[in-house]
């Protein structure tokens, strides 16, 4: 098996002898519950870190721990718990003797242990020797990992796998042992943790976490890895041998000497087909053929009927514009139809994708390959082909001389059952005008099997163009060549003849969207075949033309001119004529019939695909790394110094040291020295439980650590012990303190991180206050000048004035607000819109200040009916001043509609309030509620106190998550990030999901869920903060983006680029809404104010692009930024301390806030490449970019941007990034509390009003706006 060099499966010769025994489990090296450790019998877990005596080297880098994941692998760096559902390479270092999603709960044990038994390191020495002439081993250490009989998801039991992997290492040198004994592997592929997506099938091989180094086995991802056991590359079946320590995987110098697949007899192969095959004996030797009820190549085999993917990417240059690698091109096939749907998609500009319209060879292919058969001699292309071949086609127009040369490399079946191809496109094109429909008759095209391997067909045919009369006329001349088992009979040559029917080409210009849809039928070619008895010249083939036939030019030839019938053939100097596809740092070699690419001096590769040579200049070294050349003749690389492991791009401390690695332990735990042990090691805080790398909530029932003046109580209706103080006293249980008399910080310990507890010697009383660099009230910290600092203060509304220390400090005068350092005039509204729904907004002489409108009296924020007959004039259906608590209603006896207090509320209907308010009873809030009145003199309700959630009459803990850290979406992958990563503590991967695409991220702060959007899916999917348990919320989206969670109204909003709407669903999931569909284009980012009852979103129309907010119930919609250099916003962040909203411009490369009155606009960074997602914390900045891989952060106010490196987990583009605080900001809104007294959906409508909905476009539930 050659190493990969770059990504490709690598197919390996077995060594398969007639007469070699297959491996008896007894031949495994001893395992067992005796004498190693074993993974607890649960789903998805891995091991602590385990520490090797003996480091081993792989793929040149030196590790001296690892980690056993129960998922059938071995990782180095880091652990590997969870199943990724994703084809080979992953992101990690790690060897997979067995990649499938196992599952011990129901069956099976994982095993492991190092060991250094003299007589097993003879046995692995001796092994070593018999297999590599030339190797100097003597193994020093052996790791032992084994896979005994376990089951597979969801506790699935019938079948079970059994497996070993043994490395051993001489320190200098390490070798990989795969064991599989005879009939070890039972199941290859698991039920799958989404119903809707298919688990990925079993994997074997090893990586180096790069992506460009990694070794398959053969069969990984196929039905036919079941055979591992009968395979080997040492001569014992089952029994797999390399060696890890160099760049790639080497192989025992006998593998692939045995005879090719295929001699023989089916009877003396050991694996002579896949399982989905069965075997046919020739004269010269066997080949395999699919098994009823399905169709292949006998080597590739799909069942009849099924439908079939094709997935892959078209590149190239048409008509001097380049076709970038974001363009998808995607098949979906109807094979029992015969029917075939193609797309490419992301083309841009719209132009280029109006005339690969004329490309409809594209879809050709696809549809030779499922044509449905008529006949039992009828063979499609995949009975040919199994879907791996190379395809070289020729386009001709001959009215306009435009010509396109196709390459195609179909690469076959992936591990998840769907196909894969590579197209590149080269050449000019006709013009077709975008408004121009482009119609095609039914057809019909020969396909030849000239020679074993060889089909090729030509097409003359035509197009038509809404408009004209002309049709575009235009040939095919295509070459398919492909493998095939050269032992069955040749007999006649095959035509074979492909009816084309029902085309359909289209063009979406909004989304740049070509279509292709047509139905296939093959059939054999009766009579003789027209090339019989016909000689063509050199260089070339004789082809069915119709009834005739045609000489027509190999592949790398072409026609000079010619003598009659016969063309001559010349070659094609692809070098000149454009036609190459060498790297621009690579010379083009005209061979005969070919060319060749090589990369210049000084750049390394296969002449496609040219990298400059690194230097130490061009490394990314780890802080701790060294950048070493071993020797003039080897790269430069990155290495880790002594006392670090890792690959040299990230180092970390050999030593299992807790206060060198924080990482190492659970975000609910704390390193701390163990006396026995004499050492450093992660210890559960109080409240938890676990080894102290996991850490699991721990009931006080078990930990026992409620405060003195508190109870460990039941709450039947959370089904939840938790700690509740006693009568008399407030708190969260564990620190519990007499009502009216809150503690000190000294006790409570809730300063802000860049605070201090300081006593307050005037007072007497312990305070939070800031440290030097950073200013605030010591709950909440920023930097900025230190206070005391009064040269800084604001000119305008600011003064120096003395805290109640004496200390000079800058703080804004009456009519102004700000921290002293920025003042701004204190309009209670013309910024915040807060007034009520009745009240304007009217300027005094002095300051704007809310005024109710006449027949109501107030603050002007919250306004009430005026308690007088003008209540009795207009019925509440036409003019509707019901209060809060009330629904206008009809009664019968008045034969009117008027207004009704709600259940449990008492009044007029005009002014409602609880039949007994928490005041007057205190038991009708929760143990761990306080009776509040509402901001603004309404009515008292119950709250929970810091610590729980819920809403005031049932409080349960709220979940403990210590926030404080950086969410971020990567391809099919959400990453943890701290907004300050250290080397010890760069994050981690939190989940990963095959196919999905995260663009948008938000996360509750009040229940410790993230949600996110998947575009790929059309789903938003949520899941707690630690990445368990994900789930769909809602599905049967078109393509959702930007997300947003209000925590106060318990709703969640986001935004749809392809219904160009924005929606909201309460939390629940039980109800929905549409607030925004009108004049909507392009809506991406989203963001929501909770105290404001506010939603905002971009719309990056890039014919308008603007920034627009409404009230969450859709009304009160306003631009608040369009015009002035705006170009391409993508997403939007809240800063809710200083009222700004922030966002990023692709187009103009920016990062710039507003204030929330839409003026103050100020860029915060330029240039960004290609800025995405947004996220606010801390007083810093920080966004995602599609051009480079790093997260960006820089202070609120500019300066300079500072990147910060990703963990590993991730692959593609980075999208949505949220930033998740430790607890919610203490803000409310109308639908508060008692989701304000509605029904079904309550969105809030400004600061103080709310509507009541019933959710979609139902009116049944007889609710009205209030």
């Amino acid at each position: 098996m050659a190493s990969c060099a770059r990504p490709q499966l690598v197919l390996l010769l077995a060594l398969l002898l007639p007469g070699a025994r297959s491996l008896p489990t007894s031949d495994l090296f001893p395992y067992g519950i005796t004498q190693d450790q074993s993974l607890t019998k649960e789903n998805d877990v891995s091991s602590a870190e385990v520490q090797l005596s003996h480091p081993i080297t792989f793929y040149g880098t030196e590790y001296s721990t690892l980690y056993v994941n129960d998922n059938g692998l071995v990782s180095f760096l880091t652990e590997v718990p969870s199943f990724f559902s994703a084809e080979f390479p992953l992101s990690y270092p790690l060897i997979a003797p067995l990649y499938c999603d196992v599952d011990t709960r129901g069956t099976g044990r994982v095993f492991y242990r190092e060991t250094q038994e003299e007589s097993l390191l003879l046995r692995f020495t001796a092994l070593v020797s018999s297999q590599y002439a030339a190797a100097s081993f003597r193994a020093r250490s052996l790791f032992v990992a084994t896979w005994d009989a376990v089951g597979y998801y969801e506790r699935k039991i019938d079948k079970v796998n059994t497996f070993q992997l043994v490395i051993g290492s001489d320190e200098r040198d390490a070798y990989a042992l795969l064991l599989y004994p005879e009939g070890g592997i039972q199941w290859i592929q698991a039920d799958g943790k989404v119903p809707s997506l298919p688990d990925a099938k079993a994997q074997a091989g090893f990586m180096s976490g790069d992506n460009t180094r990694y070794t398959l086995l053969r069969g990984s991802g196929t039905d036919h890895v079941v055979n591992l056991d009968k395979m080997g590359n040492t001569g014992v079946p089952g029994q797999w041998l390399f060696r890890i320590s160099g760049q790639d995987g080497a192989e025992p110098d006998s593998a692939g000497r045995a005879g090719s697949d295929g001699g023989g007899t089916c009877a003396s192969a050991r694996v002579p087909c896949p399982p989905s095959s069965v075997c046919v004996d020739y004269e010269a030797g066997f080949c395999c053929r699919c098994d009823r009820g399905s169709f292949g190549n006998g080597k590739n085999c799909i069942k009849d009927g099924a439908a079939q993917r094709v997935n892959g990417k078209l590149t190239g240059m048409v008509n001097e514009l380049p076709i970038g690698a974001e363009v998808d091109f995607h098949s979906y096939v109807v094979t029992g139809d015969g029917r075939s749907y193609t797309a490419l998609s992301r083309v841009a500009p719209t132009s280029l994708a109006s005339d690969l319209r004329a490309l409809l060879t594209l879809a050709d292919v696809v549809g030779w390959l499922f044509a449905l058969p008529q006949g039992t001699d009828a063979v499609n292309g995949f009975t040919l082909t199994g879907g791996e071949f190379n395809r070289t086609a020729e386009v001709r127009f001959k009215q306009t001389g435009h010509q396109v040369t196709i390459h195609e490399h179909y690469l076959g079946v992936d591990v998840f059952n769907m196909m894969k191809v590579n197209v590149e496109v080269r050449g000019s094109l006709p013009t077709i005008s975008q408004g121009s429909k482009v119609t095609v008759d039914d057809y019909s095209q020969d396909f030849d099997h000239v020679s074993p391997g060889v089909v090729k067909a030509h097409l003359s045919n035509r197009f038509s163009l809404e408009g004209s009369s002309l049709p575009i006329e235009y040939t095919v001349d295509q070459t398919i060549v492909f493998s095939e088992c050269p032992h069955a009979p040749v007999g006649k040559k095959g035509l074979q003849r492909v009816q084309v029917g029902r085309n359909f080409i289209d063009l979406d210009t909004k989304d740049g969207i070509v279509r292709y849809a047509q139905t296939t039928k093959v059939s054999p070619v009766d009579g003789d075949h027209p090339c019989q008895g016909i000689q063509c010249g050199a260089h070339s083939s004789c082809v069915a033309d119709g009834t005739g036939h045609r000489c027509q030019c190999n592949v790398g030839y072409e026609t000079l001119h010619g003598r009659g019938q016969l063309p001559i053939c010349v070659d094609v100097n692809e070098c000149t004529s454009g036609q190459h596809n060498c790297h621009v740092h690579a010379e083009c070699m005209n061979l005969e019939g070919s060319f060749a690419c090589r990369c210049r001096p000084g750049y390394n590769g296969d002449g496609v695909n040219c990298q400059g040579e690194p230097t130490c200049a061009s490394l990314r070294c780890d802080p701790e790394a060294e950048c070493v050349q071993p020797s003039p003749d080897q790269a430069p690389q990155c290495r880790c110094p002594a006392g670090f492991t890792g690959d040299g791009s990230r180092c970390v401390p050999s030593a299992t040291d807790c206060r060198q690695s924080p990482l190492m332990c659970d975000v609910n735990a704390q390193c701390e020295y163990n006396a026995r042990t004499r050492s450093y090691g992660c210890r559960c805080r109080s409240g938890f439980r676990g080894d102290g790398a996991f850490c699991a909530e721990q009931s006080c029932l078990e930990a026992d650590d409620c405060h003195p003046d508190a109870h460990c109580v039941y709450d039947r209706q959370v089904d939840a012990y938790f700690c509740a103080c006693d009568p008399g006293f407030s708190g969260d249980g564990y620190v519990c303190y007499p009502q009216g008399r809150r503690p000190g910080c000294e006790v409570l310990h809730d300063c802000h991180p860049r605070a201090q507890c300081v006593l307050n010697v005037t007072s007497g009383q312990h305070q939070c206050r800031c440290v030097a660099g950073y200013r605030g009230d010591g709950y909440q910290c920023v930097q900025g000048p230190v206070d005391g600092d009064c040269s800084r203060c604001a000119p305008t509304g600011g003064a120096c004035v003395r805290d109640a220390d004496g200390r000079p400090m800058c703080r804004c005068v009456e009519g102004y607000e700000g921290d002293g350092y920025n003042c701004r005039p204190l309009d209670e509204c013309s910024t915040l819109d807060n007034c009520d729904p009745h009240a304007q907004c009217l300027f005094d002489g002095r300051r704007y200040r809310c005024q109710c409108n006449d027949g109501y009296s107030g603050d002007g924020k919250v306004c009430e009916p005026r308690h007088d007959a003008s209540h009795t004039g207009t019925p509440c259906n036409l003019v509707n001043r019901c209060g809060a608590s009330a629904q206008c209603v009809y009664d019968p006896v008045s034969r009117a509609h008027r207004c009704v207090c709600d259940p449990g509320t008492q009044g007029d209907g005009y002014r409602c309030l609880p039949a007994a308010s928490c005041f007057d009873d205190p038991s009708l809030c929760a143990r761990n509620a306080d009776c509040v009145r509402q901001p603004g003199g309404g009515s008292p309700v119950c709250q929970c106190q810091p610590g729980f959630t819920g809403d005031g009459r049932a409080c349960a803990p709220a979940p403990r998550d210590q926030g404080g850290y950086l969410l971020f979406g990567q391809g099919m992958s959400i990453l943890q990030m701290p907004l300050a990563p250290t080397k010890g503590n760069p994050g981690k991967l939190l989940l990963m999901e095959q196919h999905q695409t995260v663009v948008g991220l938000a996360s509750d702060c009040a229940d410790g869920h993230i949600y996110w959007t998947d575009a790929a899916s059309g789903t938003i999917r949520r899941a707690f903060s630690n990445g368990s348990f994900p789930e769909t919320f809602r599905s049967g989206l078109r393509s959702p983006e930007g997300i947003a969670v209000d925590w106060a109204s318990r709703n969640i909003f986001w935004t749809d680029s392809l219904d160009d709407t924005v929606e909201v669903a309460s939390l629940d999931g039980a109800y929905h809404h549409v607030i925004v569909h009108d004049g909507l284009v392009n809506p991406r980012g989203i963001a929501v104010h909770p105290a404001l009852g506010k939603v905002y979103w971009t719309d990056w129309d890039r014919s308008r692009p603007r920034i627009e907010a409404c009230h969450m119930d859709g009304t009160g919609r306003s631009v608040l930024v369009e015009g002035d250099g705006l170009e391409l916003p993508n997403m939007l962040a809240l800063d809710l301390e200083h009222n700004d909203l922030c966002w990023t411009d692709a187009g103009r490369r920016t990062v710039e806030c507003v204030n929330l009155s839409g003026g103050g606009r100020r860029t915060v960074y330029t240039p960004a490449q290609y800025p995405f997602g947004l996220a606010l914390a801390a007083g810093k900045v920080f966004w995602t970019d599609w051009a480079i891989p790093f997260i960006h952060t820089v202070d609120r106010n500019g300066g300079t941007a500072e990147p910060l490196k990703l963990p590993l987990g991730g692959n593609g583009k980075l999208y949505g990034i949220t930033a998740v605080a430790g607890h919610c900001p203490q803000l409310t809104n109308a639908c508060s509390h008692q989701n304000g007294g509605c029904r079904h959906l309550c969105l809030p409508s400004g600061q103080w009003g709310r509507t009541c909905h019933c959710g979609g476009n139902s009116t049944a539930c007889n609710e009205v706006n209030a």
